[in-house]
């Protein structure tokens, strides 16, 4: 059962309200708090309002560098890493092989042609893909899988750039 009230009409803002007098302290009993006053460092510019532009200019803030203790060994960063099963191991293992052969095949392919300068930094940077691969390989089989793939479409790129 639901009883339905009518609003409450709402108050008249021209009645006075009363307050009760708030308690009177003695000089002695009230506490200051000194706030320290902050210093400008002399490598910190004044902020200007306005460029001659009339583009706003922020200049750069300082930024401390943490004091690092070259004395303490290196702890070593901790690494998050998806565990594969067996068959998704594999199923890595044999797509980077097959990757990086397409890739090694696009590359003489591409090395029997006369190369541009463009086209020979083209094949540094997938040489470098994968080696990377191939040394991702012993630990993260996912991050050699992409360099992997990487490589290959360089090279097959590189190959019909070619034609």
């Amino acid at each position: 059962m639901v009883i339905l009230v009518p609003p409450s009409p709402p108050p008249d803002p021209k009645q006075a309200v009363s307050l009760p007098d708030p308690p009177l302290l003695a000089s002695k009993d009230l506490v200051v708090p000194e706030l320290p006053v902050p210093v400008p460092t002399a490598d910190v510019r004044p902020y200007r309002e306005r460029t001659t532009r009339g583009t706003r200019h922020r200049p750069p803030t300082a930024v401390e560098e943490p004091e690092t203790d070259d004395t303490a060994p290196a702890e070593p960063a901790l690494k998050l890493e998806r565990l594969l099963t067996s068959e998704e191991a594999k199923s890595y293992e044999q797509a980077i092989a097959r990757s990086l052969t397409v890739a090694e095949r696009n590359l003489k392919i591409a090395a029997q042609k006369n190369l541009t300068q463009a086209q020979e930094d083209e094949v540094k940077r997938i040489r470098t893909f994968i080696d990377q691969a191939r040394q991702a390989r012993e630990t993260d089989l996912l991050i050699a899988k992409s360099l992997s793939d990487r490589a290959e479409a360089l090279a097959r790129n590189l190959v019909r750039s070619q034609r």
